[in-house]
């Protein structure tokens, strides 16, 4: 029997049907320490955040993305041949693995700081493209709620039509790149200022926290209290856990719609140029991209992860084109997900620390080979 707080969704490989409050409930959820203080920060009953939840969770997956340099992590991207996997597949650090449509494989790896040099020089011999990347950025949750209410949009609409109105309003508001570039600077502060802020630069780890970040990064819509159920562990020791240990490293919601994935092959894009943060944030407003993400030690780089469809992206060109921005595709891979690893922080935790990501690789080549 359906719970009689879910409404149905209408969700597809085009477009998404959503109501302001439902936004609004999803720019708070992952931030909050509670329940009950996401309901206060969006002005809505408890009851009705519970009941957007329900419905979120029902059509989509919401991730947790910790900002990795605050663990004692560095998240990578690593592509290279086929020929990697075998190896890949058994180093614990490697969390996804991903397919392209050109033969290679494409990995994201969590790697520890210390070993992280000495993998970057030995790793499959150089024969690898290896990225070490920034904060994961997802679907602009903080952003669109505040562009639907300032441009108008009724109480349930589309992401399509809010790009469309988003779009006149570019034309008639930024006539040249400089006035774009000021636009979504102020968009950009906007999302500084929603965000929950925290001044906590590290965190050292114990196995409540590792169990914390294994379950919201599966689906940050799983409370604290089930959590608990689940470990048959006390409710308030992991949200003392919660609070001051996992919230503080938390930047970006990701989110996963779920219809999408079943009929649409997601695609890794790469955009080079000095303007690709206008490119990047645009992304993120458009559905439906999962992630942007940028190297660290290359400002004019971005990857993107959508499922956006090639024969969509006249939006972006048409954006790049009409503002002249110097920004070019650089890669475009189709992907498919080979495997995703269980409980990707658990299995490099050692109790002490983190697992030298060097080691593990040094014992699986000698093993392949």
């Amino acid at each position: 029997m359906q719970h009689k707080g879910l409404r149905e969704m209408h969700v597809s490989a085009d477009d998404i049907e959503l109501e302001l409050q439902e936004l609004k409930i999803l720019s708070h959820i992952v931030s909050s320490s509670s329940l009950s203080e996401a309901a206060k920060k969006s002005g809505a009953r408890k009851k009705k955040v519970l009941d957007i939840v329900d419905t979120l969770n029902r059509y989509g997956i919401l991730v947790f993305f910790p900002a990795f340099s605050k663990i004692g992590l560095s998240l990578l991207l690593v592509a290279g041949g086929s020929e990697t996997e075998a190896v890949a597949r058994k180093i614990p650090h490697f969390a996804l693995h991903l397919a392209r449509s050109d033969g290679g494989m494409v990995y994201i790896v969590l790697a520890d700081k210390k070993s992280l040099p000495e993998f970057r020089r030995q790793a499959f011999g150089g024969d690898v493209d290896i990225h070490v990347l920034g904060e994961v950025r997802g679907w602009n949750t903080e952003v669109i709620p505040y562009l639907a209410e300032k441009l108008g949009a009724p109480e349930k609409f589309t992401i399509n039509s809010l790009i469309e109105s988003l779009e006149k309003h570019l034309r008639d508001k930024a006539l040249t790149k400089r006035e774009l570039k000021k636009l979504f600077k102020h968009y950009k502060f906007r999302e500084e200022h929603t965000r929950r802020s925290t001044r906590v630069y590290y965190v050292d780890l114990d196995p409540y926290d590792i169990l914390l970040l294994d379950a919201k990064l599966t689906n940050a819509y799983t409370t604290v209290s089930s959590i608990a159920r689940r470990h048959n562990l006390y409710r308030q020791v992991l949200h003392y856990h919660y609070v001051n240990h996992v919230l503080p490293v938390w930047r970006y919601n990701v989110i996963m719609w779920r219809d999408v994935h079943s009929s649409t092959r997601p695609r890794l894009l790469a955009y080079r140029g000095s303007d690709t943060d206008v490119v990047e944030e645009y992304f993120r407003l458009l559905y439906p991209t999962v992630f942007t993400v940028r190297p660290t030690n290359d400002k004019d780089l971005v990857f993107i992860l959508t499922y956006l469809p090639g024969n969509r992206e006249e939006r972006v060109n048409e954006l790049i084109e009409r503002y002249r921005l110097d920004a070019a595709k650089v890669k475009d891979w189709e992907l498919r997900a080979t495997f995703f690893a269980e409980k990707p922080f658990s299995r490099i935790y050692t109790g002490r620390g983190w697992r030298s990501i060097y080691e593990d690789y040094v014992r699986a080549a000698g093993s392949a080979g």
